[in-house]
């Protein structure tokens, strides 16, 4: 995976060098430099299910089914960075915070009475170098299409759970947070830019990002039964381990509650996207 990084960098570099030596080598070509603010809001896409531990779905008086969901929907705001070298290509380095959208992963219900329920959602950085091509970025009305790599710089993936035990009566609360392995997807936008004048111009963007995360590691960050703190007895009440590594491999025949298998989430989303430029 870091070959693949090191070499989409290089790539990137390459080209970027490629189209700066074409564009001085022609002065008729435009170059324009600009810095660019947005918002927006994604829909889950590529749904999958493997989010809490225990596992994942509905069951509501007997009748089960499968919750199929994507952690990648919700709000971002970011800013982005880029050049056209020539006025139909150009290259942009985007840095995106996205504050994920609750959803709900696990739900059992009987009688009514709700036993069992899980929320997810994710807070992420992400970096995205990417590729345009503009039918005229100099134009006052010109479309344009992005393609790139998307690379999750921090963030985590927070589960919420809440149970009731049917034997004792007692209403158990349980936060864990998930941190995910260096991971890296891909993005594609179809845009247009209007242009207010030769500094300003406003855009709207439809995006979809492609990106699967695996786990790491995790950690149960609150444990409480009938609203009273009990993390320090975590282990002993449950028999798990607060911090647990997700691993490749783990031995059956000596189990260890601080190891796991690893799993695969899915961050993918579709989304719209409206925004700032400002032209150097």
């Amino acid at each position: 995976m870091k070959n693949l990084f090191v070499t989409a960098l290089a790539v990137f570099a390459m080209i970027g060098l490629s189209f700066q030596t074409k564009a001085q080598e022609n002065n008729k070509q435009t170059q324009s430099t600009y810095v660019k603010i947005k918002g927006g809001y994604g829909w889950g896409v590529a749904k999958d299910g493997y989010y809490v531990d225990m596992g994942q779905g509905s069951s509501i008086d007997g009748q089960q089914e499968q919750i199929f969901t994507s952690l990648g929907g919700g709000t971002i705001a970011g800013f982005a960075i880029g050049h056209f070298f020539t006025d139909h290509l150009g290259a942009e380095l985007d840095f995106t915070y996205l504050k994920g959208a609750k959803q709900n992963v696990q739900n059992v219900s009987v009688g009514g009475v709700t036993y069992q329920s899980a929320d997810a959602y994710t807070n992420q950085y992400r970096l995205a170098p990417t590729i345009i091509m503009s039918t005229g970025n100099s134009k006052t009305l010109s479309l344009y299409t992005k393609v790139g790599f998307v690379l999750p710089m921090g963030g985590y993936a927070m589960v919420e759970s809440s149970s009731l035990d049917p034997s004792t009566a007692n209403a158990i609360e349980i936060e864990q947070k998930i941190n995910g392995d260096f991971s890296i997807g891909f993005t594609g936008v179809l845009g247009v830019q209007y242009r207010l004048n030769d500094k300003f111009a406003m855009f709207a963007e439809l995006e979809g990002v492609y990106l699967n995360i695996k786990r790491k590691k995790s950690t149960i960050e609150t444990f409480t039964v009938n609203g009273v703190d009990q993390l320090d007895n975590f282990t002993a009440i449950t028999g798990q381990s607060v911090n647990v590594d997700y691993v490749d491999t783990v031995d059956s025949t000596n189990p260890d509650p601080s190891k796991a298998l690893k799993t695969t989430s899915p961050y993918s989303k579709q989304g719209i996207n409206i925004g700032l430029t400002y032209y150097f």
